[in-house]
């Protein structure tokens, strides 16, 4: 999940903060997109979960950032 829209979140450090209902939201939610996810469990297990699949987001998208960029001035030095 590239961009998740609110109620959904993507900062781990608030993970703890949200109410068994909204974690279960946002775990079934990355669910969707990964069918091992189990969005059931007790607060601290759903807490732990999605703290783990959102740090990995953030790797994920800093990598693909990055990447993206490099490909992007591979382009651009390559036409001088």
């Amino acid at each position: 999940m590239v961009h998740p829209v609110p109620p959904l979140i993507v900062d781990p450090a608030l993970c703890s903060k949200l109410s068994i209902a909204a974690l279960r939201r946002n775990l079934a939610s990355h669910a969707t997109c990964n069918r091992s996810i189990i969005a059931t469990g007790t607060k601290v297990e759903m807490v732990e979960r999605l703290k783990k699949i959102l740090k990995t987001r953030e790797i994920d998208l800093l990598t693909w950032n990055t990447t993206l960029n490099n490909s992007v001035s591979d382009h651009t030095s390559s036409e001088d």
